[in-house]
């Protein structure tokens, strides 16, 4: 991960801007880090481990308007992140900021937009998918729909901030 994203350069690199005081800089980089993770470029432990805790400080502490289009940008990660996902890591983020929706009241508008962006970043073929009730789901088809979880990846852990 840290290939794709650091550089020698200070100005581009991702590790340093994402710290740095000035608003338009972390903007910068959150969007870099959306593009590396749409480019395929990261792994699915490095996803779930440090991008959407990442993302998600930035939703959940949002402080004022001046910084919207820092939560657009971190929103866009967490969407960028559900395209990579796997069907137990995507449906756990799905439920997971949906259950947010009725806690949060001062931030319902972002979490609603970061549902929108998990919702389109949906990504799973339903074309073999039978349907609840139909006899061939009892006999055991639609088998080959059961996502096997990757070795040192647990399907439900995403970590939220405090």
């Amino acid at each position: 991960m840290a290939a794709s994203l650091s550089c020698k350069d200070p100005e581009v690199d991702f590790f340093e801007n994402v710290r740095h005081i000035q608003l338009h800089r972390r903007t910068r980089s959150l969007r870099r880090l959306a593009e590396a993770c749409s480019a395929g470029s990261l792994s699915l432990p490095s996803i779930l481990t440090f991008l959407l805790p990442l993302a998600a400080q930035v939703i959940f502490g949002v402080q004022s308007n001046a910084e919207q289009n820092l939560v657009a940008e971190a929103i866009g990660v967490v969407g960028a992140a559900a395209r990579q996902m796997r069907w137990p890591q995507y449906s756990f983020l799905l439920r997971h900021y949906m259950r947010q929706l009725p806690k949060k009241q001062l931030n319902h508008k972002v979490f609603i937009k970061t549902v929108v962006a998990i919702l389109d970043a949906f990504h799973f073929d339903l074309s073999l998918a039978t349907p609840p009730g139909h006899p061939a789901d009892s006999v055991g088809a639609g088998k080959d729909m059961e996502v096997e979880p990757e070795k040192g990846v647990e399907p439900d852990k995403v970590v939220e901030p405090e």
